[in-house]
C-alpha cells in the first residue's frame, strides 16, 4: 500500500475515531429536530442512537437548570438583602457614634428614591428574564419530545 493510502487511512479512521467518541458540550438540536454544525452531524451519523441519547441528557440537565433557577434567584437576591441590612446597620453605629456624619435629609430623600428607581427597574427585568426562561422551558419540552422520538426510531 502507498504511503499516501496509509496516511489517508490513518487521518480518516482518526476523524471516525473522534466523531465516534466525542460530545459536544452543549445541546446542539433544535426544536425541529435540526443538528447545528457540520461535526455534530457527522456525529450523529456516526454515533446514532447514543448522539440522541447524550443530547437528551443534556437538554434534561438545561431544563433542569432553567426549572431551578427561580430558587438560585431568590437564595442569591435574600443572601444580597442579608448584606444590605448588615451594611445599614454598620452605618447606623457609625452615625450614632458620629452623628456629623449622616446624611441631610435632602440627602437621604435622594436616596430613597434611588433605591426606589433601581427596585422599579429590576422588577421589570424580572418579569423580562421570566418570560424569556418560560420561553426556554417551553422549547426544552419541545426538543426533548423530538429527541425522544428520534431515539424511538432507532
Amino acid at each position: 500500500m502507498q504511503p499516501k493510502i496509509k496516511i489517508s487511512l490513518f487521518i480518516v479512521g482518526g476523524i471516525c475515531l473522534f466523531l465516534f467518541f466525542s460530545s459536544p458540550n452543549k445541546l446542539v438540536v433544535d426544536e425541529l429536530g435540526n443538528i447545528k454544525g457540520i461535526t455534530n452531524k457527522a456525529r450523529e451519523i456516526v454515533q446514532g442512537k447514543k448522539f440522541w441519547r447524550r443530547q437528551g441528557l443534556k437538554a434534561d440537565e438545561d431544563l433542569k437548570w432553567y426549572l431551578e433557577q427561580p430558587k438560585r434567584e431568590a437564595k442569591s437576591e435574600a443572601e444580597w438583602n442579608a448584606l444590605v441590612r448588615e451594611l445599614k446597620e454598620e452605618d447606623e453605629k457609625l452615625y450614632r457614634e458620629y452623628p456629623e456624619m449622616r446624611p441631610s435629609k435632602a440627602e437621604q430623600l435622594a436616596e430613597e428614591l434611588r433605591e426606589k428607581a433601581d427596585r422599579i427597574e429590576e422588577e421589570e427585568h424580572k418579569k423580562e428574564d421570566e418570560k424569556w426562561r418560560k420561553k426556554e422551558i417551553a422549547k426544552l419540552h419541545v426538543i426533548i419530545g423530538v429527541i425522544t422520538n428520534k431515539i424511538n426510531q432507532y
